[in-house]
């Protein structure tokens, strides 16, 4: 109880700095994981040393390979549900596994027939630009940031340096960059924010299959405006 009455101070926070929570959209992604795979299997997709492994297109599979040599799976879906939804029941999405499968045996028709032990689905929160950022609430007591777009782990450390800097009230090389010193451009309301979304997401799958960028990615690009997937 006192966790969830901690959260929704946070969130009050965050409403009452000009609108904050406009700023972001939770995106869901979604992930598997092989069974432990053997050296022979692991030799025969030439994947030995500790590396991982990521493609570089608009819809875009992260791979990592683990300690027991299982290969984590993940990405390419990034979904958005209408009225930025964030229910439950949405961390698994069967049409998304199955997909991820398909391009999985796709990527190592080596590993056909292997089997997968966990699936999962999880929210990314995302920022116009793709990139975080951050700001004060509660006249300069409270610190925040937000939209790390899936990029939280190795932004982290970044963001909490960047934080105790607003908190304290200094300029650092940190606070003078463009990134920090701006917010992204905030989502529309629905049902706009849906259609603009679903309408990038394909232009973003199209440009995949051609090399051609659209007339709308064109403009967002000249307003700092991205979408990944």
């Amino acid at each position: 109880m006192r966790s969830r009455n901690r959260r929704r101070w946070l969130y009050r926070a965050l409403v009452c700095d000009q609108g904050a929570r406009t700023t972001i959209i939770p995106i869901f992604d979604y992930a598997l994981m092989t069974e432990p795979l053997t050296e022979a299997q692991l030799a025969a997709i030439g994947w030995q040393e500790r590396h991982g492994v990521a493609v570089s297109g608009n819809q875009f599979h992260y791979s990592r390979k683990t300690a027991d040599n299982r290969i984590l799976w993940g990405g390419y879906d990034a979904v958005y549900h209408y009225g930025s939804r964030r229910d439950v029941a949405l961390f698994n999405r069967p049409e998304t596994f199955d997909r991820l499968r398909a391009n999985f045996f796709a990527a190592f028709p080596a590993l056909k027939g292997t089997e997968f032990s966990h699936a999962w689905g999880g929210i990314i929160d995302t920022s116009a630009r793709l990139t975080f950022f951050a700001g004060t609430a509660l006249q300069g007591h409270l610190a925040y940031a937000l939209g790390f777009t899936g990029q939280g782990v190795s932004a982290s450390r970044f963001a909490a340096l960047t934080m105790l800097d607003l908190l304290q009230g200094v300029e650092t090389e940190r606070t003078r960059l463009r990134m920090l010193r701006t917010r992204p451009v905030p989502f529309p309301p629905e049902p706009t924010r849906s259609i603009v979304i679903s309408w990038a997401q394909n232009d973003l799958s199209r440009e995949d299959q051609t090399g051609e960028r659209s007339l709308l990615l064109r403009s967002l690009d000249r307003f700092g405006i991205g979408f990944g997937s």
